[in-house]
């Protein structure tokens, strides 16, 4: 098993976003380290992780599905360490991210299970087409390719730099 990173979460809207410490979020000038956009998760959205995948007990299990350019993964570089969390399609243009979030107890993550997968149906319900588009890729895609660690990483960057552009006032 990997090392875990503790970290404190915050449920906003579609958004799961989390910092390293509880009292980050309310700090000036402290960005959160990540976020999960939950209108990328796929079904069987967010479950309490199979053993299979983690055997790690309260871990919260979830799927996103992230349109990539396949020139970018492909001349990624390449390692023999590759991400446990990314894998990519055949074609190289679709991205399958797992997310494993682990609670304290049996009974926070069956609370975040709840919170989660309420706003995962409001979103839902405010954007049935672009699940159904979601849902119809992800019948058809394998994800087989290993995507390198570097990449992953690359990844994980662009994303945080994205959202927090798009988070800062105009």
């Amino acid at each position: 098993m990997g090392v875990w990173t503790r970290c404190w979460c915050k449920l906003l809207a579609d958004q799961l976003i989390y910092w390293r410490y509880p009292e980050d979020e309310d700090a000036v000038g402290v960005a959160p380290i990540g976020r999960v956009d939950l209108r990328h998760v796929v079904a069987p959205w967010a479950v309490e992780a199979p053993r299979k995948i983690c055997v790690r007990a309260n871990t919260i299990y979830m799927r996103s599905l992230i349109a990539v350019n396949p020139k970018w993964l492909l001349d990624g570089e390449k390692s023999s360490a590759s991400s446990i969390l990314l894998h990519a399609s055949s074609d190289y243009k679709w991205l399958e991210q797992r997310h494993l979030i682990c609670a304290d107890t049996w009974s926070e993550m069956e609370s975040w299970l709840k919170l989660i997968n309420k706003s995962l149906e409001v979103i839902q319900r405010w954007m049935p087409e672009h699940f159904a588009c979601l849902a119809r890729y992800d019948s058809k895609l394998v994800f087989s390719e290993l995507v390198s660690a570097n990449v992953a990483s690359r990844l994980k960057l662009q994303a945080n730099s994205s959202n927090q552009t798009s988070d800062s006032p105009p």
